[in-house]
């Protein structure tokens, strides 16, 4: 178990961290996620080792490179590489915002 642990934390630290992202950042997701099994959140080694093949198969790229896509596009039909304010924190608030429209309509706030 703890092989499988110290490959957890290497394959977490691997992982990069999007600074436009806080609190929704997969990375820093990943991480915690290791911190919190390391503290004894998860006991069970073939679940510990799932978990390490599915980071593993996510981190490599092997779906990226099993189902190519023509483009990487965001929601908005931009490139993603391109415009990263499109995925910010900021931006996906302005998203969440009511329209006037809704206002005048008294709709509540969309999900």
């Amino acid at each position: 178990m703890a092989y499988t642990l110290r490959r957890l934390r290497r394959l977490g630290g691997q992982w990069p961290v999007d600074e436009n992202k806080p609190g929704r950042d997969l990375g820093e997701h990943i991480r915690r996620r290791v911190a919190a099994i390391r503290d004894g959140d998860c006991k069970d080694t073939k679940e510990l080792d799932r978990a390490y093949q599915a980071l593993q198969l996510i981190h490599s790229n092997h779906f990226r490179k099993k189902y190519l896509r023509e483009e990487d596009i965001a929601f908005t039909g931009r490139l993603a590489k391109d415009n990263p304010w499109l995925l910010s924190n900021e931006t996906q608030e302005k998203m969440q915002k009511r329209s006037i429209w809704d206002r005048l309509l008294g709709r509540k706030q969309r999900l």
